[in-house]
């Protein structure tokens, strides 16, 4: 009866959150859409030319991206166009829309449930499940501006509730903030408390050291932590072999260390092409080309009359 009764309000926020209002950040996750769906997985991580935006979260959550994408139906909202290309049209609104209340109410609201009923009293559950899922933060930050911090959080709190137990499973919730930290890097910053608890938890037990529970928790952790990676980090991407463009120092303003490439001359340039690599950006095959405008015809200066001649 209590989740019946809240049904109706649910499905008037869910109407309300559906409407064609987006911000940067929707502009970017359609973007990463676009780059996981349309290129190699060997080449998410690395910009060949402008027209894209480079993925700058973590490995998993590029790989979360993927699976989102291969739901869309609609070619424009997912192809990889250039800066230039026209605004996302509502049905692109709705659906990326819809995949933050899908990916809520499918991790989120689970995890939420899973947290309570382990660690609270069953006459508690009820009431803090609401106020959970009813998360101001999360209306406006995942919903209203537009991200995905509820399933990311859900991990967290699946890494805590396994701690908080009478019996604690290390090891488990090892896993899920290693996954965390390979969905997005922000959560680093807990890294230092969750190394502590665990290595007296686990590897200290009553003061001792324990070398094979000191093994099992950095096999696990290392691991967990290298096979997101190893796709793109493998000799074979192009991560890899060459700099990215989109970390280069001038690039992002900084100045560059080491001699820098001399620029061309007026002469040199109309004697032969430049064979920067910069100057000839590729084009990738799914890109739209740009289409450049002529320039605008400058006025004509007002000719001045001839001198006359000495007389």
């Amino acid at each position: 009866m209590f989740f019946a009764s809240l049904l109706i309000p649910a499905s008037v926020q869910v109407y309300l959150l559906t409407q064609p209002y987006y911000s940067t950040d929707f502009l970017v996750h359609r973007n990463w859409l676009a780059i996981t769906k349309h290129l190699p997985l060997t080449e998410w991580y690395y910009d060949t030319t402008d027209d894209y935006n480079t993925l700058d979260y973590p490995p998993t959550f590029a790989y979360f991206e993927y699976l989102l994408s291969q739901t869309s139906n609609d070619p424009q909202c997912t192809s990889l166009l250039p800066n230039t290309a026209p605004l996302p049209t509502t049905q692109c609104v709705l659906f990326q829309r819809l995949t933050v209340i899908a990916t809520t109410t499918l991790l989120y609201v689970p995890a939420c449930y899973y947290a309570l009923t382990t660690l609270a009293p069953t006459t508690q559950s009820t009431p803090l499940l609401l106020l959970l899922t009813a998360n101001p933060g999360f209306l406006l930050l995942d919903h209203i501006h537009f991200q995905y911090n509820a399933p990311l959080t859900s991990l967290l709190l699946i890494s805590a509730t396994l701690l908080s137990k009478t019996t604690p499973s290390v090891l488990p919730a090892a896993f899920f903030y290693c996954i965390l930290l390979t969905s997005k890097h922000l959560y680093l910053i807990l890294a230092p408390l969750y190394f502590i608890h665990l290595l007296s938890l686990h590897c200290l037990p009553r003061g001792r050291l324990s070398i094979s529970n000191l093994l099992s928790l950095g096999t696990l952790t290392l691991t967990t932590l290298a096979l997101p990676h190893h796709p793109i980090t493998s000799p074979s991407s192009s991560y890899a072999s060459s700099p990215s463009p989109a970390a280069s120092p001038t690039r992002t303003g900084l100045p560059t260390s080491g001699p820098s490439t001399p620029l061309p001359t007026a002469s040199s340039s109309s004697s032969q092409p430049s064979s920067h690599p910069s100057s000839q950006p590729a084009q990738h095959p799914a890109v739209a080309p740009r289409v450049s405008s002529p320039p605008p015809a400058s006025p004509s200066s007002p000719t001045s009359p001839p001198p006359s001649a000495p007389s």
